[in-house]
């Protein structure tokens, strides 16, 4: 194929770009999902005050200095807190954590 090379550059930049949205609970107000775009090592936690509002990041775990995976997810009836379960801080352990109250 005399344009394959092409073909392909052209493929990867479009995949680049690429962002999937997981893991998407809505609670109160607010939506909670995971997002991972191709910069993304993992998914990060974020929230949105409405579906048109602007994306707040609440956790992302490539910050945690260690290797970690956000596994699910649990936003409060109400939106006003979210849980996560943390998987791959060490191999013996998981971790969970409140994310306390959002504004």
């Amino acid at each position: 194929m005399p344009l394959r090379g092409e073909l392909l550059r052209r493929i990867r930049e479009l995949s680049a770009g690429t962002v999937q949205v997981t893991a998407i609970a809505l609670a109160g107000a607010r939506v909670f999902y995971l997002r991972q775009s191709a910069q993304d090592p993992e998914p990060v936690l974020c929230t949105r005050d409405t579906l048109g509002a602007a994306e707040k990041v609440l956790l992302d775990p490539s910050k945690l200095g260690r290797e970690a995976t956000i596994e699910w997810i649990a936003p409060a009836p109400d939106g006003r807190h979210v849980a996560e379960h943390l998987e791959g801080i060490s191999a013996e352990r998981s971790h969970g954590k409140d994310r306390g109250r959002l504004h």
